[in-house]
């Protein structure tokens, strides 16, 4: 199914109605929450007071499960007695994840995913190939979630029919890129309305070379639940602050006998300061002062504050890593415990940020089989692990792992080593066979005396 230009209008108007939400989520983690400082002018003081817990949720949780290198991704082959250990096609899709810089782009999709419910990536091929009949170069970015739209079947089990990249320049040209499989169609935006044809353009892969993240199944931010105790919290925080404007200056108590126009004036601002003693002669008390005691207010406020906060922590399943009471002298088994909602959380994530990291298999198979190449992606499969950013007892781990030498192989040690001593498995055996090779046959030197 091709668009027109009806059909890209109509993308564009549904893309406009998207990034409100989005726009809403960027506003919530950048600490510019959009309740409280859209709120209507009201009395003076009028403070706004955006306390930045999505920023919160979303650095925790992005630190937690998806700083660079958490997320590993290795291929292999499905059966396990393929003598050949270098296989051409997993060396290849190795070399293309170091050319992307893969480690950062699964972190970035990660934040980006999980501020916005969804990420997005897009794949195309680039360059000369490597050497003659060699496979081409593979590339894939990240690109903003506002600048992407998609067009799905109506089957119940739904399929991507095409992707389309909003683009607009710093001269305020939009450009469409449509991607369908094995072509992409470019369309510039006519002044005035609609879109026109420029181009088509032909590429190896046979689904829509736009690879989506999903976070969770309603594809929701991670604290998009949660939004309502955040403006609660911004409401109680800002009214806290303008109670405290609002009294920190005397308040004026005044005799009864005190002049209607007077009252007015002082009511009015017109009058800051009044002078004089404390009865001016013709009866009339000048007005006297007396402090404000916040200390129940202030009392009640922090605790209703802290106890909304809690409750935020508890429903978006972020530990509060700064609480003294997390660690103290506990046991690494008992801050594990603390962090089970966090791992469910991240658990209930990768459920469906995974399934874009072993998409990639199918489209590097399909520019692999572009050249003269030819694999089947059925034979291979991604083996996706996940580390989680916490202090690791290094010592007791790599004790465990030496008792089990005997029992498991080479790589599954190396695979659970701390990422500080083994931070890439692949280059580790590498290395470890290359010292293999280099190490001379001793035993052949060796003289053996007979005993007399």
């Amino acid at each position: 199914m091709a668009v027109d230009s009806k059909e890209l209008d109509k993308l564009h108007s549904r893309l406009i109605e998207k990034n409100r939400k989005l726009v809403e989520n960027d506003k919530y983690v950048m600490g510019k929450n959009p309740y409280i400082l859209g709120k209507a002018q009201g009395k003076k003081p009028d403070n706004r007071m955006p306390v930045t817990l999505g920023k919160m949720a979303v650095d925790a949780m992005a630190g937690y499960a998806g700083k660079a290198g958490n997320i590993k991704v290795t291929y292999d082959l499905v059966s396990t007695d393929t003598p050949d250990p270098d296989d051409p096609f997993i060396s290849y899709m190795r070399s293309m994840d170091d050319f992307n810089e893969s480690d950062i782009e699964i972190s970035e999709l990660y934040e980006e995913g999980i501020e916005h419910g969804e990420s997005y990536e897009i794949w195309w091929v680039s360059g000369k190939k490597e050497k003659r009949n060699g496979p081409l170069t593979t590339e894939y970015k990240i690109v903003p979630s506002e600048e992407m739209c998609f067009k799905y079947s109506n089957d119940l089990k739904k399929e991507l029919l095409y992707a389309v990249h909003f683009i607009k320049d710093d001269d305020d040209m939009e450009t469409a890129v449509v991607y369908y499989p094995l072509y992409q169609e470019e369309y510039i935006k006519i002044p005035g309305g609609g879109w026109k044809f420029e181009n088509v353009e032909q590429h190896p892969f046979t689904t829509v070379p736009v690879n989506i993240y999903k976070t969770n199944r309603l594809s929701q931010c991670l604290f998009e639940a949660e939004k309502t105790y955040i403006d609660g919290i911004d409401e109680i925080y800002s009214k806290s602050m303008n109670e405290v404007d609002r009294f920190n200056a005397a308040i004026a108590l005044f005799g009864n006998l005190l002049g209607k126009e007077f009252a007015e004036d002082f009511k009015n601002g017109n009058i800051s300061m009044v002078e004089g003693l404390a009865e001016d002669g013709e009866g009339k008390f000048i007005p006297q002062y007396m402090g404000k005691d916040l200390s129940g207010i202030d009392s009640f406020y922090n605790q209703l504050m802290d106890r909304m906060e809690t409750w935020f922590r508890k429903s978006v399943g972020i530990a509060d890593f700064s609480d003294e009471a997390f660690a103290g002298q506990q046991s690494g088994i008992a801050i594990l415990f603390k962090l089970i909602p966090m791992e469910f959380r991240a658990a209930q994530i990768e459920t469906y940020f995974n399934q874009g990291l072993k998409r990639r298999l199918g489209y590097y198979g399909d520019v692999y089989n572009a050249s003269t190449a030819s694999v089947d992606v059925d034979d291979y499969t991604t083996i996706i692990k996940s580390e989680r950013n916490i202090p690791v007892d290094e010592k007791a781990k790599v004790e465990i792992l030496e008792k089990l030498n005997l029992l498991i192989s080479k790589k599954t040690l190396l695979e659970n080593m701390p990422s500080t001593i083994v931070p890439d498995v692949e280059t580790e055996l590498s290395r470890l066979e290359e010292e293999a090779a280099a190490m001379p046959d001793l035993i052949g030197d060796v003289e053996i005396e007979e005993a007399v």
